[in-house]
């Protein structure tokens, strides 16, 4: 049993915690400010774009960052007051 979970996670995609200075670069090339584009450890595969219905160019030039690196982006499209 122990042989086969071992094997398993041997299988499991590990993704690199980037760092602060280096999101923040792909932060500033993309037009965003540097705070709003974070990772977090517990779901190192998503890159958080903090920024409420992104420009579609700035939202690309994120996504085209972090695909290649196995990463989703998750964005906020819109936000509505509640009544």
């Amino acid at each position: 049993m122990a042989v086969f979970s071992l094997a398993l996670s041997a299988c499991a995609p590990r993704y690199p915690m980037y760092s602060a200075g280096e999101l923040a670069g792909v932060a500033r090339g993309c037009g965003v400010a540097e705070a709003e584009l974070i990772q977090d450890r517990a779901l190192p595969a998503a890159l958080f774009l903090l920024t409420v219905s992104p420009f579609a160019d700035q939202l690309a030039c994120v996504e085209n960052w972090a695909h290649p690196r196995g990463m989703r982006v998750v964005y906020v499209d819109s936000l509505e007051a509640a009544n």
